[in-house]
């Protein structure tokens, strides 16, 4: 898998939490996933059959942004996130 982005992008989990700086931390999970998203979660061994990785994206109490959790799998051409979390949307 080549470190360019990836061309397709599916968010399957409904809207995203409206929170402080929430847009600017999902974009640089896409930024990530879309480069390498094989090195950026760990896969989900009791659900290996579908491929899904979980991928973790610590809160930056700097720059004030939240801590995202996402459910993913990706191929060749695309990522799809199928859950995202976000404990401080509770």
């Amino acid at each position: 898998m080549s470190c360019s982005p990836l061309t397709s992008w599916r968010y399957t989990t409904g809207t995203r939490p409206s929170l402080h700086r929430f847009e600017d931390a999902y974009r640089v999970l896409e930024w990530r996933l879309a480069r390498k998203p094989s090195d950026a979660g760990t896969p989900v061994r009791q659900l290996e059959p579908l491929n899904l990785r979980v991928h973790v994206q610590e809160a930056d109490p700097v720059a004030g942004t939240p801590e995202i959790r996402v459910l993913y799998s990706f191929d060749r051409q695309k990522v799809d996130i199928h859950r995202l979390y976000c404990p401080e949307a509770e």
